[in-house]
């Protein structure tokens, strides 16, 4: 009878871990979930990063067209 309780015991432990162990398991899911969403969002962060040096380099040929078309004008009065 004493066996049988310690077995019964045992079984419990046993069992108090394999729970733990999925706990753990849900865990480790969650944070490998995380680690997707923090490298999506990086993606996003670099794409980002991307559009705004476009439009920089969009802003300083508008720049350079500006001064040309200023730089023109000023020929253009100066022939009549």
């Amino acid at each position: 009878m004493w066996r049988k309780a310690e077995i019964s015991n045992e079984n419990q432990e046993f069992e108090k871990l394999e729970c733990e162990k999925a706990e753990i398991s849900n865990e480790n899911h969650e944070f490998e979930k995380l680690e997707c969403e923090k490298a999506e969002v990086s993606n996003e962060n670099l794409e980002f990063q991307q559009l705004e040096c476009e439009k920089a380099k969009i802003s300083n040929e508008s720049r350079d067209l500006t001064k040309l078309m200023y730089e023109n004008q000023g020929s253009d009065w100066l022939l009549h």
